[in-house]
């Protein structure tokens, strides 16, 4: 996904205060809440990283949260599936682009229907902040022998905070349902995400200060795996060891309530030790 950034003149900026709950960007009211977040009971170590890694930053992606259906919007933009410009068409609005889809059905021999906005703000010249926005209603069905996935769906809505260099390095604040069916078994992969993006759904918001200290405050559904509630108001992303954060993660399962304890560069391992309901319960690793 191209992000177009807006240039503007190099104005004096006053630095962006936290409002009264801590956060740099005040929440959005995004709609009803689309993730339940309860039910998630991991086998093993391994299944609970592969699930935090759809949520933490740092892990895998920078910002899941808007990452991981962005990733699932770039995939319908294939050529083989969409004819963009046609099915679906854009159409500008204001600070948006309007992809439409008037019920079309592309050569590649894919039924769309609903529509996807793509919001680009100009940079706030008081914080330096520059924000996007998607608005999600979209959904796509392949019924030729050759397709790549049977369906793909989103709803909800995405934001996303590109911040300065003093205060805040980027925030999201998500409330959306993403989802992709028959596409991994089709290329032949053995992937958690077969599973987890069945369904995957976020309610919440995160964000990662200038220096990496990341809060995180979610609710998280991944199909048939279920979900949980994630928090963490204490995370640091260490520029020594990109892909494993120092810090500790709760997550409550509605039965039961996990702590992982990542330990960044100190060892850097893609491992963190868990509890549950506070007593030792092994290793968490990454593949």
């Amino acid at each position: 996904m191209r992000l177009v950034l807006i240039l503007l003149c190099a104005c004096a900026e006053k630095p962006a205060e936290k409002i009264d709950d801590g956060w740099l960007i005040a929440e959005e009211d995004l709609g009803d809440d689309l993730a339940v977040g309860e039910g998630f009971s991991p086998a093993n170590g391994s299944e609970l990283y592969a699930a935090l890694e759809q949520v933490l930053p740092g892990l895998v992606y920078t910002t899941p949260m808007t990452e991981v259906p962005l990733s699932l919007w770039e995939l319908a933009q294939n050529d083989n599936i969409a004819d963009m410009g046609s099915c679906p068409y854009s159409q500008a609005d204001g600070d948006a682009i309007l992809w439409k889809t008037g019920g079309c059905r592309s050569r590649g021999g894919y039924n769309w229907s609903g529509e996807l906005a793509e919001i680009t703000h100009a940079r706030d010249p008081d914080t330096g902040f520059q924000g996007y926005g998607w608005d999600l209603d979209l959904r796509i069905e392949g019924d030729v022998e050759s397709r790549s996935f049977d369906a793909l769906w989103l709803q909800g809505a995405l934001r996303f905070t590109l911040g300065d260099e003093d205060t805040l390095d980027r925030a999201a604040q998500v409330n959306a349902i993403a989802g992709v069916q028959g596409y991994w078994e089709r290329i032949s992969v053995a992937d958690p995400r077969a599973v987890y993006w069945d369904a995957w759904a976020i309610t919440g918001r995160m964000e990662t200060l200038t220096g990496g200290a990341t809060r995180i405050e979610a609710r998280v559904d991944l199909g048939a795996a279920g979900g949980f509630e994630v928090s963490a108001d204490a995370l640091a992303l260490e520029a020594d060891c990109p892909a494993e954060p120092d810090g500790d993660v709760t997550l409550e399962t509605g039965e039961h309530t996990l702590v992982v304890q990542f330990d960044g560069a100190s060892a850097c391992d893609r491992c963190a030790d868990y509890s549950v309901d506070g007593a030792f319960a092994g290793r968490a690793c990454g593949t």
